[in-house]
């Protein structure tokens, strides 16, 4: 079976539904975890584990799936919610962003995601910073 990456993973409530959301982030995980795009990025010496920090965010705090997420969103966690949430030394900030551009190109390549191309130009943008 396929992965659906607009399936619901909140109720009519609103709540996050727990199970749904780590079968969908394993899943959609393991997808990445096995494209050209990631190939191409994972060496040994980078820290890598940002992908799944956004997910968990997302879904947590913002209530949004990757086809939700908007630019603005992107922003929240980028510049709200990790630095609250993750200690990590500054010097890991490049690579932070290099793993969640590869992550939004694949999601553009992969799902043809609507938002892929304004949220990687945030990345873009903020990189620069």
């Amino acid at each position: 079976m396929a992965f659906n990456i607009h399936q619901k993973l909140f109720n009519r409530d609103g709540e996050l539904l727990e199970d749904a959301s780590r079968q969908y982030q394993d899943q959609l995980l393991t997808l990445f975890e096995q494209s050209p795009e990631w190939q191409e990025f994972w060496n040994e010496d980078r820290s890598t584990g940002w992908t799944s920090m956004l997910l968990d965010y997302g879904f947590d705090y913002l209530g949004v799936t990757p086809p939700q997420m908007s630019p603005d969103n992107l922003r929240e966690l980028l510049f709200e919610i990790f630095p609250r949430k993750v200690t990590a030394p500054a010097e890991d900030a490049p690579d932070v962003i290099a793993e969640l551009q590869v992550f939004w190109k694949f999601l553009q390549r992969e799902f043809h995601l609507e938002n892929a191309a304004a949220n990687l130009a945030i990345l873009n943008m903020d990189a620069v910073r």
